[in-house]
């Protein structure tokens, strides 16, 4: 395997904001089950290994070696076997490389969507797990864009939010690299795609801001009415 697929996994986790050790699992189990897909009869001998530290992609069948005619791809002749360990013998085992090309355009595909479906899961759970405890909160961002009709985005965490002009203070103008305060108003579609959705003019952040800065509202000794 040439070193485009690390590439592409590695860009795969950064946008997508997700560790490669993760994503490299979440190939590994696509590619297995590709692999099973297209060797049914080995589906408990195949083995896939992706190792990014050292470029290394590889997928193996574990196979009997026997001293007549193979009766799957699941037994390999001992002088076949010979060819890929030279300390092969009757009654062992080898492991056997296959050739990832040949599963074809099919088992790609299907191992590509699984792929697209498990980061999809991966990120919602990120965002739940990061912004949960956040909500009805106050967090501080960077502007990372501005839109013609006003409509900001702004990072967190390597997260992109986007705070609307209708939720933005009348007469502000935000600016890219500027560090802002938002307040976090609800997590709405939790159970498939999280929107994280953000004020600027809700009376909660100013509230939350007087919580932050002074001890005694924080502790209930000072109310804001």
């Amino acid at each position: 395997m040439d070193n485009s697929f690390f590439d592409a996994l590695s860009l795969l986790g950064s946008e997508n904001n997700v560790d490669i050790a993760q994503l490299v699992e979440k190939v590994k189990s696509a590619m297995l089950k590709a692999a099973r897909k297209a060797y049914p009869e080995c589906e408990d001998n195949i083995t896939v290994e992706i190792d990014p530290a050292t470029k290394k992609f590889e997928m193996y069948v574990r196979q009997t070696v026997v001293d007549d005619e193979p009766i799957d791809a699941n037994e390999v002749n001992i002088d076949v076997a010979r060819t890929v360990d030279p300390n092969a013998y009757v009654g062992g085992t080898i492991d056997r490389r296959l050739d990832i090309a040949k599963f074809g355009r099919a088992a790609a595909q299907s191992a590509k969507q699984s792929i697209k479906g498990d980061l999809r899961e991966i990120n919602r759970e990120r965002i739940l797990g990061e912004f949960e405890s956040l909500e009805n909160d106050c967090i501080t961002c960077e502007v990372s864009r501005v839109e013609t009709n006003g409509t900001a985005t702004l990072l967190y965490h390597k997260t992109e939010l986007y705070l609307f002009p209708n939720e933005q203070i009348p007469g502000e103008t935000l600016r890219e690299g500027q560090r802002v305060k938002v307040y976090i108003t609800t997590i709405a579609n939790k159970q498939k795609k999280p929107i994280i959705k953000i004020s600027r003019v809700r009376k909660e952040l100013v509230k939350r801001l007087f919580e932050l800065e002074i001890p005694e509202i924080y502790d209930g000794t000072v109310e804001i009415k």
